[in-house]
C-alpha cells in the first residue's frame, strides 16, 4: 500500500494538483486507448479545475482519450448551485475542446436516487476495464476529505464504509437527511490511483490523523485509503 504525502503552499496548491493530474494523465494516455477518472465534487478541486482548462495545461491533455466521471452527486438538479456536475461543468467541462471526451453525469432527474446509483453503476461496468474480480477500475480517482474524514460521500458510521458490495450506493448526508449518491469502497479499493487533496489546517489535521490510525480513529473512512493496494498520494 505505497502513498505519499505532499505539503504545499496554500497559493501554489491548485497548480501542483493540476500538474499532478497532467502528468497522470499523460503517463495513462500512452499507455491506453482512454483513461478513465473520477472526479471531486465540493470546493476544493474548483480552482485545479480552472486551471486544467487553460493554457498550458489544456493544450497538455489529450481530451478525447478521457472518459471523465463523479464520485458523489447531491441529489438536487444538476442545475442546482449545490450539484457538482454543475460546479465541474462551470469550471472544466464548458472550457475544454468539445472533440469527442466524454462526460457521464448522475442523472438526478429520475425518479429515485437508487434507481440512478443503478444506472450510473451499470454506466461504468460498460465503460471501465475490470480487474480479476470484475470489479471495473478506475485510472484515477480525484477525492476531496471532509474535517469528519469523510470521503466522497461516505460518511463515518455509514453503511457505505462497513458494508456495501455496490459500485455506487445512496446515503442521506448526516446533517439534514438530504439524500447523495456515492461510489463505495468497492471501487476505490480497485482503481489504479487515488489522490487525495485537502486544502487548510482542519483538513490536514483530519489526514493526520488518517495516516496515524490510532483506535480512536479507525471508524473515520479515509482509513480505508491506507490498505489500498495501488498508488495513493496525500496534497495537502
Amino acid at each position: 500500500m505505497p502513498f505519499s504525502v505532499e505539503v504545499i503552499e496554500s497559493r501554489l496548491f491548485a497548480g501542483v494538483v493540476a500538474d499532478e493530474l497532467v502528468a497522470s494523465i499523460q503517463d495513462i494516455e500512452t499507455e491506453q486507448e482512454f483513461c478513465t477518472i473520477a472526479l471531486a465534487g465540493g470546493s476544493t478541486p474548483a480552482e485545479t479545475y480552472r486551471l486544467l482548462s487553460h493554457p498550458p495545461r489544456v493544450n497538455e491533455i489529450n481530451w478525447p482519450k478521457l472518459k471523465l466521471f463523479l464520485s458523489d452527486e447531491r441529489w438536487v438538479p444538476a442545475s442546482d448551485a449545490q450539484s457538482n456536475f454543475k460546479m465541474i461543468q462551470e469550471t472544466l467541462l464548458a472550457r475544454i475542446p468539445s472533440n469527442g471526451w466524454s462526460v457521464y453525469q448522475v442523472d438526478t432527474s429520475m425518479k429515485s436516487p437508487e434507481e440512478a446509483a443503478r444506472k450510473y453503476s451499470e454506466l461504468i461496468r460498460a465503460n471501465l476495464s475490470l480487474d480479476s474480480s470484475g470489479v471495473p477500475v478506475f485510472d484515477i480517482i480525484l477525492l476531496g476529505i471532509g474535517s469528519d474524514g469523510h470521503i466522497a460521500s461516505i460518511f463515518p458510521g455509514s453503511k457505505t464504509f462497513s458494508e456495501s458490495s455496490s459500485l455506487f450506493e445512496v446515503v442521506p448526508q448526516p446533517w439534514d437527511g438530504n439524500f447523495r449518491v456515492t461510489i463505495t469502497p468497492k471501487l476505490i479499493m480497485a482503481a489504479r490511483r487515488v489522490i487525495v487533496i485537502a486544502k487548510g489546517k482542519a483538513k490536514a489535521d483530519i489526514i493526520k490523523k488518517v495516516i496515524e490510525g490510532n483506535d480512536s480513529n479507525l471508524n473515520l473512512p479515509g482509513r480505508l485509503l491506507m490498505e489500498h493496494p495501488g498508488d495513493v498520494s496525500y496534497f495537502v
